[in-house]
């Protein structure tokens, strides 16, 4: 029993850690003034142009004088929270299910009831655990999904065409902040 609460506190540490070794970039869409549309990860801002990697993985930019519209898209969370609610609601619901599908011992006990009763004492458990870690693992990792999804935010739309100097450069450090390489 201690052994299952350890096993899932380390599965829970691991599943809710995040990747320190490398920070991807914000996802963004940008319209340009002439109709064109770019998407990709923000890598980096550098002389008043935005450098970015579209989905081919090539690398693109774009000066923020030909921009009209940056909308920040947030990446989902969802299975940053569905994954652990998953292992520790599948391993509360076994422990809870194997606990509740203890069989009842019989009234007359001869040897075919004695011979049923052992299977049946083995392996009630064991369908418990399955039943209720399938049950915990699914409403848990609903859970988790909904939580982590909540924290994530919505998606921030800025209109670049027609802002004055002052308003682009906090777009500008706002985004610079997003980016993969902040101090580049």
């Amino acid at each position: 029993m201690k052994k299952l609460i350890v096993l899932a506190l380390i599965f829970s540490l691991v599943g809710f850690s995040t990747n320190l070794a490398a920070k991807d970039g914000a996802k963004l869409k940008i319209q340009k003034k002439g109709g064109q549309q770019i998407s990709g990860e923000l890598i980096a801002i550098k002389d008043r142009s935005l450098m970015l990697i579209d989905g081919s993985g090539a690398y693109v930019s774009s000066a923020i004088d030909e921009i009209n519209t940056i909308i920040i898209g947030s990446k989902s969370k969802f299975w940053n929270g569905a994954i652990p609610g998953f292992i520790l609601g599948a391993v509360g619901g076994a422990v809870v299910g194997s606990k509740v599908a203890e069989p009842t011992p019989p009234q007359t006990v001869n040897l075919g009831t004695a011979i049923a009763y052992g299977i049946e004492r083995a392996g009630a458990p064991v369908i418990g655990g399955v039943a209720g870690g399938i049950i915990g693992g699914v409403l848990g990792a609903t859970i988790g999904g909904m939580i982590a999804s909540s924290i994530n935010g919505p998606q921030e739309t800025f209109r670049i065409e027609g802002k004055s100097q002052e308003e682009i450069n906090r777009v500008l450090g706002k985004l610079r902040s997003k980016a993969r390489f902040p101090e580049y």
